[in-house]
């Protein structure tokens, strides 16, 4: 029983980390072209 709730407790972090990379990522998506365009026109 408590076996079973150490799984599924690790499987929901484990979601959860995957969740916040790929809102790292989407993040980063966006926001990385914004800025190489700031940098060039700032050149």
């Amino acid at each position: 029983m408590l076996l079973n709730q150490i799984i599924s407790i690790g499987k929901v972090s484990n979601w959860k980390n995957k969740q916040k990379k790929l809102k790292m990522q989407e993040i980063w998506g966006w926001l990385l072209p914004k800025v190489v365009v700031y940098v060039f026109c700032r050149i």
